[in-house]
């Protein structure tokens, strides 16, 4: 994937991006002992990877991927569930599924704050080395890049109609 530079025909909404912030700070926060930091810009190699997936229906359908590195993978999911998990077992899928459920959870909670109505479907996990998800034609896509002491780690938002087919990263602060 190449950034381009975004413009106001390409920008994902605001206020759900915002929403999407402030879930990751509280639910990282939650799992892990502290907030990411925003590290944008970041180039992801090619290399394996796990990513829950879930998509919210409201004002306007939008899928979020919660991409873990290989390597951040099994720290995250430990501090999640207290136990070990091999990036290659199937229990990596129940676990990165959960995350990304909890995470979509507080985004509907970030939403409602913001009077946004949201609802949220059931999570899909993909693994891959390495994995590209590739929307439909039409579909604006941003990404969010993180770096923690766990690893790094990004979210790839998806929206229909909003962006006309662009893709850019968030800024970050």
């Amino acid at each position: 994937m190449t950034a381009t530079e975004a413009s106001p025909d390409t920008t994902f909404p605001p206020a759900v991006a915002d929403a999407v912030w402030a879930a990751v700070d509280n639910t990282y926060s939650a799992i892990a002992g502290e907030k990411p930091r925003r590290h944008p810009g970041e180039t992801h190699p090619a290399c394996p990877c796990v990513a829950g997936i879930i998509s919210f229906v409201g004002n306007s359908p939008w899928t979020l991927s919660w991409f873990l590195t290989s390597d951040t993978a099994p720290v995250i999911a430990q501090k999640f569930t207290g136990m070990e998990i091999p990036f290659d077992s199937g229990d990596m899928g129940d676990v990165v599924g959960e995350l990304v459920n909890v995470l979509a959870g507080e985004v509907v909670a970030q939403l409602d704050r913001r009077k946004i109505p949201a609802q949220m479907s059931l999570p899909t996990v993909a693994r891959g080395s390495p994995l590209e998800l590739m929307p439909e034609k039409g579909y604006g896509v941003v990404q969010m890049d993180y770096t923690s002491s766990q690893g790094a780690f990004w979210l790839r938002l998806a929206i229909a109609g909003k962006c006309k087919g662009a893709f850019h990263r968030m800024p970050g602060v």
